[in-house]
């Protein structure tokens, strides 16, 4: 199964940048990793990477993928609270923050996950039609009431 969007690394520079940040997230993602050893990698990457690798028994390339993926969520404004940001946002300007948002994420849905379901689409075309008609009946029977009001 591939990955979409996991084409992204993160360069050993940023990564130590933002290591501190980054700790939280690790021990969170591999809990079988301890807080001391991790600090001891003092933020070098390949050190993070060997040992989580080690720890978890995943590939090293595996283990950078997933630290690109925390990087990158640690960019994320979507990571920081936004609580006490948004206490004395009116309706309107939460909805238009939505919208921003929802935008966003329909943008990158069409630019990274679509793609792949057309590839797959291609390969497994019989399994994509009974998939859709699979979803066509369950949503009919529960729009229809599965024809229980009818005379």
């Amino acid at each position: 199964m591939s990955e979409v969007g996991s084409n992204r690394t993160v360069a050993s520079d940023g990564f130590r940048e933002k290591f501190e940040v980054l700790v939280s997230m690790v021990l969170e993602e591999w809990p079988q990793v301890s807080r001391e050893e991790l600090l001891e990698t003092e933020g070098e990457l390949d050190r993070v990477v060997e040992l989580v690798a080690t720890r978890t028994e995943h590939t090293k390339q595996l283990v950078r993928r997933q630290l690109a993926e925390l990087d990158r969520l640690c960019e994320s404004p979507e990571t920081e609270p936004e609580i006490d940001r948004n206490a004395n946002l009116s309706v309107d300007e939460v909805l238009e923050r939505l919208e921003r948002r929802t935008e966003k994420l329909l943008d990158r849905v069409k630019a990274e996950v679509l793609p792949e379901v057309k590839v797959q689409t291609k390969r497994h075309p019989v399994t994509s039609l009974l998939t859709a008609m699979g979803i066509g009946f369950i949503l009919g029977l529960l729009f229809a009431g599965g024809g229980r009001n009818r005379r």
